[in-house]
């Protein structure tokens, strides 16, 4: 995973009602598809809507389009995503729930609570995560419940628990113990001595999962930002365990993949596709300390995940050229619409070139191809692929 670079958030911005209201606090974002997103403000009703043009090799910006979301509900919001139906789902730091709001008019859609074990959290240490991914809503809290072990030091981790649920159904999937970095330097004095904590979760199509650790110490530099990639075979579910203290458990694993001297980095999210089979992922960083300013982070990540594509997944719903815009995790009418543009033989007469999946006939299955065309029998294979990538 790479730093690309950093984008400048506007503010002030206005809402639905065209009340405006400065941007601060940034704590969440997620992608709400065709370059638009959501970013969620912490301690407030507030969300701020913009679009974020990223050329497939990964060049921002810059942010437009910017707009506010004023919700019909305050709280300490932390983290942001889009659900299936299309609505926007927030946790709340301080009542460690799940709400759904209706992205145009900011109202109520639904509340739900975590499990009671979670109302064991700390002050501002409770949920900071949220992603949603192949139906599963996943979270954590940001250090130890009270119940599960002690808060990070310099010198020792702290344990959280990863959670995910069904996301039709509301069915609890599992829960498994994640063990946070200790501080990466001393503790600060005075009454903020610092912290070392899982701030944010980004589920990946295909089942992989990043972890955003967030360090605040006496050191140089004052925060410190580890991306871990986050494995939950084998580790032991703890969802029916009151307390992990002095519990024989496994944790999850996880691997190092981006370590980096941001500020105040708080929120994650997947981006579009970009080139060599790479992701684009953008951060935002949260201005309320001295040291941070509204920014939205860009990142590359390669070589984890799916990249969301399918064998006839080669464009987003509206098959956008040039480029194609995608893959977005479903063959659909925009790969139709991309196809369109494609028809003919492949370039240098090398068969396998996008869009070439079948065949003359494309007979399913297999789809005895690619055959070097972009043709008829493609239509024909893609009619038989049409849905989720599996």
């Amino acid at each position: 995973m790479t730093h690309l670079g950093d984008v400048e958030m506007p503010s002030p911005v206005s809402d639905q009602s065209a009340a405006s209201f400065a941007v601060a606090g940034l704590s969440g974002v997620c992608a709400l598809g065709g370059g638009r997103y959501a970013a969620v403000m912490d301690n407030s009703n507030r969300v701020v809507l913009f679009d974020l043009p990223i050329a497939p090799d990964g060049t921002a910006g810059p942010i437009a389009n910017v707009a506010g979301l004023t919700l019909a509900f305050s709280g300490d919001h932390e983290a942001i995503a889009l659900t299936q139906g299309g609505s926007l789902l927030v946790v709340d730091e301080n009542t460690m729930t799940f709400r759904e709001a209706n992205p145009a008019s900011g109202q109520l859609l639904s509340m739900a609570a975590l499990p009671p074990v979670y109302a064991e959290r700390r002050p501002n240490r409770g949920l900071e995560s949220l992603s949603i991914a192949d139906g599963a809503v996943w979270t954590a809290n940001e250090e130890a419940l009270t119940v599960d072990g002690n808060l990070a030091s310099p010198s020792t981790g702290s344990v959280v628990r990863l959670r995910a649920h069904d996301q039709s159904t509301g069915t609890e999937m599992g829960q498994w113990a994640y063990l946070v970095e200790p501080m990466h330097g001393a503790i600060i004095p005075g009454s903020t001595p610092g912290q070392s904590g899982l701030s944010e979760l980004v589920a990946l199509p295909g089942g992989g999962l990043l972890a955003v650790e967030r360090s605040l110490a006496l050191a140089d530099p004052l925060f410190l930002t580890r991306i871990y990639s986050v494995e939950t075979t084998g580790a032991t579910d703890v969802s029916g365990l009151p307390s992990l203290m002095g519990s024989s458990i496994t944790p999850v694993t996880k691997t190092l993949v981006y370590q980096g001297t941001h500020t105040n980095l708080e929120g994650l999210c997947r981006g579009p596709a970009l080139n060599n089979d790479g992701w684009a992922m953008l951060g935002v960083v949260d201005n309320g300390d001295p040291f941070s300013e509204n920014t939205i982070v860009v990142f590359r990540l390669d070589g984890l995940g799916d990249t969301g594509g399918c064998l006839g997944d080669i464009a987003d719903d509206f098959g956008s050229l040039p480029p194609l815009g995608g893959p977005d995790g479903m063959v659909s009418f925009g790969d139709f619409l991309a196809l369109l543009g494609l028809i003919g033989p492949c370039p240098g007469a090398q068969p396998g070139c996008l869009g070439d999946i079948a065949d003359d006939f494309g007979s399913l299955p297999p789809l005895g191809g690619p055959d070097g065309m972009v043709s008829f029998g493609d239509f024909l294979a893609l009619l038989g692929l049409i849905g989720v990538c599996p």
